[in-house]
């Protein structure tokens, strides 16, 4: 069987995202990369989401934290989010247009307390589909429990079925 090298990127605004991200990668022993903004919205009433719902759907993006991965030596990239105004939010969208995924297997879960979930990932998957196939997604209620757990071990258990198969 053929060793993989995975990666798990993620932006989590209150906790959700990066709980699934944190799950996923301990399960894969894959490495965790997380998006930091340089500068977050507002994280309490109205503006919190009036500001970050104007961005998300306007496709704006924000200056992240600097990361040094080589994405080259990856073959498989999980990209997490939470939901933002029914898509994904600016540090996601930054990060797709910083670095490139081209070849990669792509795989997608979301957080969402509104279930807007699989529109956004829906959005998320044809942002990405220009270069990629998105083998699989997750669709994680928040805020996560571990109730969860369950549907992340079967997604980890898919992105490995992916990854065995030879295509």
């Amino acid at each position: 069987m053929k060793e993989h090298n995975t990666i798990v990127v993620y932006y989590s605004f209150e906790g959700n995202t990066e709980y699934v991200a944190e799950k996923i990668a301990a399960e894969m022993k894959a490495d965790l990369l997380k998006l930091k903004p340089r500068k977050e919205p507002a994280r309490t009433g109205l503006k919190k989401y009036f500001e970050g719902g104007k961005s998300a759907l306007k496709g704006e993006r924000v200056k992240l934290e600097k990361f040094d991965v080589d994405f080259n030596q990856y073959d498989t990239v999980v990209i997490g989010s939470p939901v933002w105004a029914g898509t994904f939010p600016p540090a996601i969208n930054s990060f797709l247009f910083s670095v490139r995924l081209k070849g990669k297997r792509i795989f997608l879960f979301g957080t969402s307390a509104s279930g807007n979930d699989a529109k956004m990932i829906e959005k998320l998957t044809d942002r990405l589909n220009a270069n990629n196939d998105v083998a699989a997604e997750l669709s994680v209620k928040s805020p996560v429990t571990s109730v969860a757990d369950e549907d992340i071990l079967e997604f980890c258990e898919t992105i490995r079925f992916y990854q065995d198969d030879e295509v």
